[in-house]
């Protein structure tokens, strides 16, 4: 009648949760090799009477990864080696986070060629028998530690010193003064600051570039255009009065843009300024006596001017030129990395005169070209054609934003001019373009043959994207891939237009267009057929404020159906809302579900997957 047992398990791996008569046996988290346990019951009422059950504990399946750490400067390698335990299919996937480098099937990481700001990258493992099954190491990409030929402090330093870290010199003028050569570089201290202009004299040569770089830590080296204005005299009831010597664009009050006016009357509000030619008296209306602030005033016609070639500019901050922050003129093989160029008169970085092989990498460009009454557009990012045409240039991985005024400029803008050799071969990638300020500002205007892909395009003030062609008999070929181009106020997305002079050719797939601001008065994508051919798929083109999803010149407004009818066009498009991850805040990324993950087609030499997503993100 005594039905009871006593329980026990051999080896003691795991645990037993039992009664008089029923045990839970719980198997260890881990098991380091596949063996077997045996559990046996016996009984209370006569323990020579036993029963055993065998449980077969399979080895977990695990993953290491090995080295767990290491640290790589540009273009470094280092092999991964994946270990498998516990399945006999031992292969693995590899991913990189962030997308920074390039991992190889074989584990093999690969450092980007230039690294802008030292980070980390995680590398994965990810078990294909358990894909929930994973091991991570760390990879520290930090900046190349390059000794400087020469040193510059504005600080400590003196001219009459050798130029060496231990004794640096002090102005940019002993840096103009000096006569460099190839691979030769001089290094400005972090945050320092120098009123004066940066004009490289000398050339470097291919593989010895003459750089100018930041060194130390702290905030990026100032180039300021600008020049503080002292000795201010009370001319009336918050008007004060200071003389100047050369006809300042823009003013800033303790670091905010001042307000031009046309004449000493109409200074009416704080912030307000005038400038008298003829008496070469700046005036301004203050509530603040502005001994007490810290007053500039453009004085520099630029803050860099590079006109050489084989020039590195690095980790610099140029800022209040008095036409143009950072201009590039007749200049090849110039490499501007990770600089900030921000609150230029005129354009933030203009390229121009037949420049060639032009980089910029990194960085930002912003707040440029905010005095409306200023004889300047204030373009963010200007490709000019003055002499023969500039060529061969790169814009990507910058963020560009809020560039240009009340009544011109543009964030990113090529040659308007109906004279002189086009531009052409321009690269525009991975960029965040936003906020442009004028009213009819564009994010892109591509006014010649360009390449856009992959860049979020958001916010800007009149049109995301335009490319017209104002030069008459000349045909432009424009393609736009892999770009998001969404929220961009009154107007259309994408405009392409003829624009009066020769034909227009603009591909685009791969691409999100979506008209989401209220009072938007235009559609996603508007075309004016005259001169002009658009080949068009594999887009997402969505309106959800708007007068249409389309627009063709000899049509009207259309619907996404009967656009696809009139036009012939976009047979594999969507007409869906993207979701994105939080639009409203910010990040475009897509969520599971999105009918833009995996829609697009697949364009060689462009794409990152197969097939990839709509979009940049």
């Amino acid at each position: 009648s005594n039905t009871a047992v006593t329980w026990s398990i051999n080896p003691a791996l795991g645990g037993l949760a039992s009664t008089a008569t029923t045990a839970v046996y719980v198997a260890p988290s881990t098991a380091p090799t596949t063996q077997s346990v045996t559990i046996t019951a016996t009984s209370m009422a006569d323990p020579s009477k036993t029963a055993t059950a065998v449980i077969t504990l399979l080895q977990a399946v695990t993953v290491s990864l090995s080295p767990s750490t290491v640290s790589l400067a540009p273009s470094g390698t280092q092999q991964f080696t994946a270990t498998v335990l516990g399945t006999s299919n031992t292969a693995v996937t590899w991913s990189i986070n962030p997308s920074v480098g390039t991992i190889s099937s074989a584990g093999l990481y690969t450092a980007p060629s230039s690294i802008l700001t030292s980070q980390t990258v995680t590398v994965t493992a990810q078990s294909v028998a358990d894909p929930t099954k994973s091991a991570g190491a760390l990879v520290a990409l930090s900046t190349p530690v390059t000794p400087f030929t020469y040193y510059v402090d504005s600080a400590n330093g003196s001219d009459a010193n050798p130029g060496n870290q231990a004794a640096p010199w002090k102005t940019i003028a002993k840096v103009n003064a000096t006569m460099l050569t190839p691979g030769q570089s001089v290094g400005f201290r972090a945050g320092g600051t120098w009123r004066e202009q940066l004009t490289p004299g000398q050339s470097g040569n291919a593989g010895n570039p003459i750089t100018f770089a930041s060194y130390g830590a702290g905030a990026q080296p100032i180039i300021n255009g600008a020049n503080m204005v002292t000795g201010w005299s009370l001319i009336s009831a918050n008007v004060y009065s200071a003389s100047v010597a050369t006809a300042p664009y823009q003013v800033f009050f303790g670091g905010a843009t001042g307000i031009s006016v046309t004449s000493r009357a109409a200074l009416t509000a704080n912030y307000d300024w005038y400038y008298n030619p003829g008496t070469t008296s700046l005036y301004v209306y203050s509530t603040t006596n502005p001994s007490s602030l810290t007053m500039e005033a453009t004085y520099r016609a630029y803050a860099a001017l590079v006109s050489k070639a084989y020039i590195n500019l690095t980790d610099l901050n140029l800022v209040k030129g008095n036409t143009i922050n950072l201009y590039i003129s007749a200049a090849n093989n110039v490499t501007v990395s990770n600089c900030t160029v921000e609150q230029g008169a005129g354009d933030g970085v203009t390229i121009d005169n037949g420049s060639y092989n032009i980089t910029l990498n990194g960085g930002t460009v912003d707040h440029n070209g905010e005095n409306p009454n200023a004889p300047l557009d204030g373009d963010g990012i200007g490709i000019g054609n003055m002499g023969a045409g500039s060529h061969d240039i790169t814009i990507e991985n910058m963020n560009i934003y809020s560039n240009g005024n009340s009544a011109a400029g543009y964030n990113v803008m090529t040659s308007m001019s109906s004279t002189n050799a086009l531009p052409f071969n321009v690269l525009i990638k991975n960029n965040t373009i936003s906020n442009s300020n004028y009213l009819y500002g564009v994010g892109i205007y591509a006014g010649t043959g360009i390449t856009v892909q992959y860049n979020l395009i958001v916010g800007n003030h009149y049109r995301g994207f335009e490319v017209a062609n104002i030069h008459s008999g000349t045909s432009i070929s424009v393609a736009l891939y892999n770009n998001t181009i969404v929220g961009n106020a009154t107007s259309a997305q994408a405009v392409i237009t003829s624009g009066g002079g020769g034909p227009v050719t603009l591909t685009a797939k791969n691409n999100i267009f979506w008209s989401n601001v209220v009072g938007n008065t235009g559609p996603a994508i508007a075309w004016t057929t005259g001169g002009t051919t658009l080949v068009s798929d594999y887009n997402d083109i969505y309106v959800t404020q708007g007068w249409g999803d389309t627009y063709y010149s000899n049509s009207g407004y259309l619907t996404f159906a009967n656009w696809k009818t009139a036009t012939g066009l976009d047979g594999h498009s969507r007409n869906a809302d993207p979701l994105f991850t939080n639009a409203a805040a910010g990040d475009y990324t897509l969520q599971a579900g999105s009918p833009a993950i995996g829609a697009g087609v697949y364009i060689p030499g462009v794409s990152t997957a197969n097939p990839p997503n709509m979009g940049a993100k």
